[in-house]
């Protein structure tokens, strides 16, 4: 019983690390480069590095799974220029550090996020539930997340996604995906979680 007990712990453990890395908590070595060496007296101080994208931002626990799901540019670095990319990619062949994306705010398309868009049935879009830290970050997070809205169920995700004349990317809170392709993602055992700051927690 012991044996049996220590197993399940065990088995436990080792479903909580494959959803930590997941959900991208287990920060990519290039990511974790660029954001060092960002710093006052790093190597990339003047590159102008605003962050990772799901760090920029807070969201309820209530939609981590939801977003962390539904936004696969969290682990996307802002920075203001093309040039500070440039300097950031650079920087990464240099010292061997893999790959990393990032997206520049100058190139941002300005007023996209800022339209009003008529869901169905009024349901929350993932952006409006998103506090993003500077108003500057806005139009980066709307690429990410679009008009994506956040459903209860799958039910209503279904109906929400295919009933109303145009095709809507739906993502449910428990982490199931339906792309505005028609494709629907989701199951297993592991949730994607821990993208994005959550705005009830410290730091």
């Amino acid at each position: 019983q012991t044996l049996a007990k220590t197993n399940a712990e065990l088995m436990a453990r080792v479903e909580e690390a494959k959803a930590e890395i997941q959900s991208g908590a287990g920060r990519s070595k290039a990511v974790r480069g660029i954001l060092k060496h960002a710093r006052k007296g790093g190597e990339l101080e003047k590159a102008g590095v605003v962050g990772r994208l799901g760090d920029l931002a807070t969201i309820s626990e209530a939609y981590d799974v939801a977003v962390s799901t539904a936004c696969g540019m969290l682990d996307h670095i802002v920075v203001h220029s093309t040039s500070g990319a440039q300097q950031c990619l650079q920087f990464l062949r240099k010292h061997q550090l893999g790959r990393a994306n990032f997206i520049p705010l100058e190139k941002m398309k300005k007023g996209a996020h800022d339209r009003a868009v008529e869901t169905p049935e009024n349901a929350p879009r993932l952006f409006d539930l998103i506090a993003v830290k500077n108003f500057a970050i806005s139009p980066a997070m709307y690429l990410a997340v679009g008009n994506t809205l956040v459903a209860p169920d799958l039910d209503t995700a279904t109906r929400w996604a295919y009933e109303y004349g145009r095709r809507w990317r739906v993502v449910t809170t428990d982490g199931k995906l339906i792309e505005t392709s028609g494709t629907m993602a989701g199951g297993g055992k592991s949730v994607h979680k821990g993208g994005m700051r959550l705005s009830n927690s410290k730091g």
